[in-house]
């Protein structure tokens, strides 16, 4: 199982990817406004089609799974949200957001 991992979503990737990178002296990877930040503590996704709908920005963590769909019956067992289907990307795993019963955004993540 690998670590957790946080993802940035923002309405404006340039402003929070020059931000983050200058405060922490993390390095960047990816496209200009898409990809995520090298450190010591493991990967800093930034992308910006995850804000909720009054568009505030937030950091949401990524839990390792072995199993994400078994997980994924364990939240919603537990009364919480899945957001959205499955995605996965290739190099990475599996990976879906969800909420807990008080709307508080996490993610599970399956490599």
């Amino acid at each position: 199982m690998t670590q957790p991992f946080m993802e940035i979503g923002t309405d404006d990737q340039t402003v929070n990817r020059d931000f983050f990178a200058a405060v922490f002296d993390w390095a960047w990877k990816g496209e200009s406004t898409q990809g995520w930040f090298e450190n010591n503590h493991g990967p800093i996704g930034l992308h910006g089609d995850d804000t909720p709908m009054d568009d505030t920005p937030m950091i949401v963590p990524y839990f390792p799974v072995t199993d994400i769909n078994a997980a994924m019956v364990r939240v919603l067992d537990s009364g919480s949200t899945i957001m959205g289907d499955i995605n996965q990307e290739e190099g990475f795993g599996a990976f879906v957001t969800c909420a807990d019963p008080r709307g508080v955004r996490f993610g599970l993540h399956e490599t």
